[in-house]
């Protein structure tokens, strides 16, 4: 799907989440170039954002919900 929109989190560079009118929010560890992982969504997800600690994303879905994404940067 094509991509939405893109943000670094604010605990750092190597961290970007990424959504995307497929319905998902997918978080990636750009330093170590792979896919963390990925957050299913019951609709497109146009927007997002992370939480001032970086732990947490708020995404926003057509449907008009807006879901909360625990972010995990282990494998």
């Amino acid at each position: 799907g094509s991509v939405s929109s893109v943000m670094f989190s604010p605990n750092g560079p190597d961290h970007l989440l990424v959504s995307s009118w497929d319905s998902t929010v997918r978080f990636y560890d750009v330093a170590a170039n792979e896919k963390k992982c990925k957050f299913d969504h019951r609709a497109p997800v146009p927007d997002f954002c992370f939480s001032p600690d970086g732990r947490h994303a708020f995404s926003g879905e057509l449907d008009t919900s807006v879901r909360q994404c625990v972010i995990t940067t282990v494998s």
